[in-house]
C-alpha cells in the first residue's frame, strides 16, 4: 500500500508512466508519512521529492519485502517535462521496520549504493540535476552519499577492462568488485551479534567511509 499525501496530481506525470502517483505536500509531511509506512508496512518503496515545487513522486516499482526497482528513465523524463533540470532531487528509500529483528540495523544496502552511483551517472548525462539519498527505517533516517574517490575507484576497474570486455561485461565486473568489498568490509557490521545497535551503526558508518561512502544516521 502506498501513502496518500493529500491530493494526487497524476496529470503531471510523464505520459505512459508505469510507476505510482505524485502529489503535493511539504518535505516534512512527506517524510513523516513515509516513516509511518516504513514502521508499519511490509515492503520497500522509493519516492523522490522536488523541493522547488513541493512535489512527491513515486518512482519505485516491483516492490517486495527486501527490494525495489527505481525507474531512472521515468525520473529523467519527469525532470525534463517539469523543466527542473537544475533541481536538487531528494531520493527517499523505505526499509520496512518489520525486517529489523532484535538489535539488527537496516542501513543502505550494497544494491542501494550501486543504484545511487548509476542514478547519479544517468542524471549527469541527461540532466544537470543533483541527487541526495536517504533510507527511512521507521526509527530514523540514513543519509548516504558516494564520494568522488569512491566513484573514480569504482569506474577505474571498468576502464581497465575496456579493451577486452563488452560494456555489459564491464558493468558486471564492476558490480562484482564492489559487492565483494562491501560484503567483506561493511556488511558484517549490520549483523554482528556481539555489538549493540548503537555500535552497529557506528561500525557501519566507519567501514562505509573506508570505501569512500559518506553515511550518517539520525534517530527520531
Amino acid at each position: 500500500m502506498l501513502p496518500r499525501f493529500g491530493q494526487d496530481f497524476e496529470a503531471e506525470l510523464p505520459s505512459g508512466s508505469a510507476v505510482g502517483h505524485c502529489c503535493r505536500c511539504s518535505r516534512s509531511e512527506g517524510v513523516w508519512q513515509l516513516q509511518n509506512l516504513a514502521a508499519y508496512g511490509d515492503s520497500e518503496d522509493a519516492w523522490v521529492y522536488l523541493g522547488s515545487c513541493s512535489l512527491w513522486v513515486d518512482i519505485g516499482e516491483k516492490e517486495s519485502w527486501n527490494s525495489v526497482c527505481i525507474d531512472a528513465d521515468f525520473l529523467t523524463a519527469l525532470l525534463d517535462g517539469a523543466g527542473q533540470g537544475g533541481e536538487c532531487v531528494s531520493l527517499f528509500h523505505i526499509h520496512p521496520r518489520s525486517m529489523l529483528a532484535g538489535n539488527r540495523i537496516y542501513p543502505p544496502a550494497a544494491n542501494d549504493i550501486y543504484s545511487l552511483v548509476n542514478l547519479k551517472r544517468i542524471l549527469r548525462e541527461k540532466s544537470d540535476a543533483e541527487i541526495t539519498a536517504y533510507v527511512l527505517d521507521g526509527e530514523g533516517v540514513w543519509t548516504y552519499e558516494t564520494t568522488d574517490l569512491f566513484e573514480s575507484s569504482y569506474f577505474q576497474n571498468q576502464r581497465s577492462w575496456q579493451r577486452c570486455c563488452s560494456a555489459s561485461d564491464l558493468a558486471k565486473e564492476q558490480y562484482a568488485n564492489f559487492m565483494l568489498d562491501y560484503c567483506t568490509l561493511v556488511e558484517p557490521a549490520t549483523s554482528d551479534i556481539a555489538l549493540s545497535q548503537r555500535m552497529k551503526i557506528e561500525a557501519y558508518i566507519l567501514r562505509s567511509r573506508a570505501l569512500g561512502i559518506e553515511v550518517s544516521y539520525t534517530p527520531h
